[in-house]
């Protein structure tokens, strides 16, 4: 008996999907290892992490990952209806590329599947195991090991990376972008390289010489923010190539943006820097009086969206394509995040609710779905369609049809995702399977009375208490942390019931504690607790956690840099401090 066949049984004993278990000494227990070979006897109380539905996209699909680890998919991948593996199981992660899913299975192996050119010829997927995340950008995936080298398959890949004698270089990878014929790779420590193809089919190399935080693409050309604050710009002059008539203006930099052909630059003052093919956004001057006290940037193909710092939104570019907001300009007001699609963007709004903009075969128009629109918690996009999930489970697609934005075939998969269904009967819930009870909680799984531990006794232990005391003091700490930076009078207040940390200012954001708590009390010391205190609060006030989601990110890409200074952090609480530790706003 695996590990992975525990989880099965007790996700079918427990109703709850199950992402990973954790022993008494606080390490995750690897799914493919025998049970006698992870130590296991009998008697053993182990942790299990909850697994929340999470959804993903390529450029004409969509995937869900439901909360028993299996992958629901709608759309279309190389002119056919996609539909994803069989034999995918306990699925952590899905990535999407140009035509194609990868899935990252909780035993560290990955499967690709989409159009037939993933299956045979260049961009057959090589054996990946032991790996620990997977990332997508064009037509390619990387898969990260977890002894710091990287995996990469797809177009333009192995053959460029061999002749540039790039490839043993690929360690701890941290961002990939793609223009149409290349690509730039980004690593931990900021260097930065790119390889390819140009249109005439010559062989392209690039390396930065000062280290890089940052890196987006158009279709032919590279921009990076450096760690100076500047940004360096290369590949086609025509695509955003050469930057040189704005160089003056490229400082203080935190934040880039791309369309097919412009970027957009925002800096630390929350002013906006353009530059590229007038047509598709590369000139502002009509809008740049509006652009102060920019929060956000999401682009199109043709055009730029910005959230301004009151929450209403500033548009540029092509009209067709986004670029023109007056339509709907009243309706923008109190705007969260922006999402969008190759010419239309979509808006979450605090209430969540969606307001949209731009070619209406690209799902800038939803009047048809506006009336399911309502508490949005999330909204994700393909080229020409968006999903949005609701906070009760149920999933909305528009847009077009072809491209995920009619998810009939699989609606009633679609219903109360963040409910369980055992992976055996998935096929079966079209035809009524009983609904299961709702996810929400981490829960502590007994093996040798194979049901959930008593909750009581693990109150009168005092360990939620504690735990509920020691988020509060973590919360504590990132308050002073704001409340000395001085964020615009911005006032922190803690709200022990969610979990939430809420920044009341001009514009109320509210920060997860929970997943950066994790991080938190595992730390050895006062100095690597200090050190993560500043890293978020330098995150939050750099803008690259203008939204929950994205803080939460953040705290993904702080951990490999502060788990070499922590130690296993054993997770028993149950109650409210497991719905802190592992639930509310996103499993850890």
């Amino acid at each position: 008996m695996t590990v992975q066949d525990l989880i099965d049984r007790a996700q079918d004993e427990l109703r709850v999907g199950i992402r990973w278990l954790i022993c008494s000494t606080g390490s995750p227990l690897k799914c493919s290892d025998a049970m006698a070979a992870a130590g296991i006897q009998d008697g053993d109380i182990l942790t299990a992490i909850a697994r929340k539905a999470a959804l993903y996209s390529s450029s004409r699909a969509f995937a869900l990952v439901r909360v028993n680890g299996t992958v629901l998919t709608w759309g279309f991948l190389g002119g056919k209806r996609c539909s994803a593996p069989e034999d995918l199981r306990n699925v952590d992660k899905v990535e999407g590329a140009a035509e194609a899913f990868a899935a990252l299975q909780a035993d560290g192996s990955v499967l690709t599947w989409g159009s037939p050119q993933w299956a045979e010829g260049s961009c057959l997927q090589p054996d990946v195991q032991n790996a620990k995340e997977i990332l997508a950008t064009g037509g390619a995936f990387a898969a990260k090991i977890e002894d710091g080298s990287t995996v990469l398959w797809g177009a333009y890949m192995r053959e460029e990376l061999e002749a540039l004698g790039f490839r043993s270089r690929l360690t701890d990878l941290q961002d990939l972008e793609a223009t149409a014929h290349s690509m730039a790779a980004r690593l931990a420590d900021g260097t930065v390289f790119s390889w390819g193809r140009n249109e005439l089919g010559l062989i392209l190399q690039k390396e930065l010489s000062e280290k890089a935080t940052q890196m987006k693409a158009t279709e032919r050309a590279f921009a990076a923010v450096l760690s100076s604050g500047s940004v360096v710009t290369w590949g086609d002059a025509d695509y955003s190539g050469d930057s040189e008539h704005v160089q003056e203006q490229l400082h203080d930099v935190r934040h880039l943006q791309s369309s097919a052909a412009a970027f957009a630059a925002l800096r630390s003052d929350g002013t906006v820097v353009t530059w590229g093919h007038s047509r598709f956004g590369g000139n502002s001057a009509d809008v740049q009086s509006q652009l102060r006290d920019v929060q956000l940037v999401q682009a199109t193909a043709d055009a730029f969206a910005v959230i301004l710092g009151d929450g209403s939104v500033v548009t540029w570019g092509d009209a067709s394509a986004g670029g023109n907001s007056q339509a709907v300009q009243e309706e923008l007001k109190s705007v969260e995040r922006i999402e969008s699609t190759c010419a239309a963007f979509a808006a979450l709004l605090v209430g969540g609710s969606v307001v949209t903009w731009g070619d209406t075969s690209c799902g800038g128009d939803c009047n048809t779905v506006k009336e399911q629109l309502q508490d949005v918690l999330l909204i994700r996009s393909t080229s020409f369609a968006f999903a949005a999930l609701r906070r009760d489970g149920r999933v909305v697609t528009w847009g077009c049809p072809a491209a995920g934005g009619d998810s009939s075939s699989v609606s009633e998969e679609l219903k109360d995702v963040n409910q369980f269904h055992p992976a055996h009967l998935a096929h079966r819930r079209a035809r009524g399977l009983k609904r299961s009870r709702e996810l929400g909680q981490k829960k502590s799984w007994d093996r040798s009375r194979s049901k959930p531990a008593a909750l009581e006794k693990s109150k009168a232990s005092g360990i939620t208490e504690e735990l509920n005391m020691a988020v509060a003091a973590f919360a504590a700490r990132l308050r002073e942390a704001f409340d000395e930076a001085g964020l615009d009078g911005q006032k922190c207040e803690f709200d022990e019931a969610s979990g939430q940390m809420i920044l009341h200012g001009d514009v109320t954001r509210v920060v997860p504690v929970g997943m950066l708590f994790a991080h938190f009390a595992a730390c050895k010391d006062e100095e690597a607790r200090n050190k993560l205190v500043t890293a978020v609060l330098e995150a939050f006030v750099d803008g690259r956690a203008d939204a929950p989601h994205e803080l939460r990110s953040c705290g993904d890409r702080l951990l490999p840099q502060l788990w070499p200074l922590s130690k296993p952090l054993a997770r028993r609480g149950l109650d409210k401090s497991a719905r802190v530790l592992c639930g509310c706003n996103g499993v850890l």
